[in-house]
């Protein structure tokens, strides 16, 4: 925004990292950005608002209000054109425009998608519930909380000096939950500022459920019509990537010459953040034995090396995008968790933990499919762990 000339909206809170309540009842985690980054959190309809002002005062932007886009020309796109119809929302007019290129920034249910051959490959993962609650203090002033322990994760953030805003989820295994339920079943893990206004949020019936849905970032559209942000892919709000991927994909496309050279730049780039974005959400909402085990390696990762606190930040911002960098963090953990699972002092049985191992390097090697093994191996030698050639696993 400031490499655009885009003041931040002057209710916009700054945000200097998360704070993790983990689901153990230990001590929160602090989570800060590094080197004096933040990020900015607002009500959506501020940043919407001091975007289109921008677009309005450029001399070279005309800004369009009332018109819906109507079809491509895929006869002009397969000449590498960008032509599309619209139609005036109030007169039925309807206006063809011809440009360079078209850019599909429609959302999560682009019409640009669609019209230029991208299907729908959306997978529902859970049901959110948002609520808004004026007059709380937050224990972390300035940074967003994440409470674990709950069958879903809560997320809450200031968006404004007197509004706080509280994001429940739901994960889709869990089916619907009673008021009395989410209330036994959320309220404990959250921070007393927040219990009271939750509960008397479900007793009041304010809370209204939304579908989540995630999409993985792989279809960028075609010549002549490009895709960026939403319309590309989206994951969980939990890992609050949605944004900033989206201003990625637009000043990648910005300095891009051709659609191609694009979308390989933005392929690359995206795989760091969608591997963390959906292994976080796995591991924090997966209750199985060896996924506890990976976030309690996750946990003692982060209180004991400020080194991979500050590298988890820079993967959240899209800061660090580098494959050997994520992967290296990811066996660290993977290490950890195996050695809680494996070891005597484990509780269960020897055939159980044989099970949970098991299960722990399955589902490990499932997270990283979108790695290459060679890289896998490297990152495994880098920590002292063998390899085996022949079978291409971390054993």
């Amino acid at each position: 925004m400031r490499a655009l000339g885009i003041e931040e909206p002057a209710s916009a809170q700054r945000g200097r990292g998360f704070v993790v309540f983990p689901d153990d009842g230990s001590e929160p985690i602090v989570l800060p950005y590094s080197d004096g980054s933040y990020g900015l959190a607002c009500e959506h309809h501020v940043l919407v608002e001091q975007l289109r002002a921008a677009a309005v005062r450029h001399p070279h932007v005309t800004y369009r209000t009332g018109a819906r886009f109507t079809s491509l020309d895929l006869e002009a796109l397969s000449l590498g054109a960008g032509s599309l119809e619209m139609t005036d929302k109030e007169s039925g007019d309807r206006e063809r425009v011809r440009a360079g290129r078209v850019v599909g920034a429609d959302g999560r249910s682009s019409v640009v998608r669609a019209a230029s051959g991208g299907q729908a490959e959306h997978v529902a993962v859970s049901r959110m519930a948002g609520l808004v609650l004026e007059g709380v203090k937050l224990p972390y002033e300035g940074f967003g909380h994440v409470f674990l322990g709950a069958p879903g994760s809560v997320l809450a953030y200031r968006i404004a000096p007197d509004k706080v805003r509280i994001c429940v989820d739901l994960p889709q295994s869990v089916g619907r939950l009673s008021d009395a339920d989410l209330i036994s079943e959320y309220g404990p893990h959250l921070c007393e500022s927040l219990r009271t206004c939750f509960i008397a949020a479900i007793e009041a019936k304010s809370m209204s459920w939304a579908a989540i849905r995630v999409q993985r970032r792989r279809f960028y559209g075609r010549e002549g019509a490009s895709l960026v942000g939403d319309s590309v892919g989206y994951y969980h709000p939990l890992t609050a990537a949605g944004m900033t991927l989206g201003f990625a994909d637009a000043i990648e496309l910005s300095r891009s010459k051709d659609h191609d050279g694009f979308r390989r730049r933005r392929l690359r780039n995206i795989r760091v953040p969608e591997l963390l974005a959906m292994a976080l959400y796995e591991v924090f909402t997966d209750r199985s034995d060896e996924m506890a085990a990976m976030r309690h390696a996750i946990y003692t990762l982060w209180r004991t090396s400020p080194t991979e606190c500050a590298r988890t930040m820079r993967f959240l911002a899209c800061q660090d995008t580098r494959v050997p960098s994520f992967l290296l963090s990811f066996v660290r953990v993977m290490r950890i968790a195996g050695l809680e699972l494996a070891l005597p002092k484990n509780p269960a049985p020897l055939k159980r933990r044989a099970q949970m191992v098991g299960r722990w390097f399955g589902r490990g090697v499932s997270m990283a499919s979108g790695l290459s093994v060679p890289m896998m191996q490297k990152a495994a030698g880098r920590l002292g762990l063998e390899t085996s050639d022949t079978s291409s696993k971390v054993t």
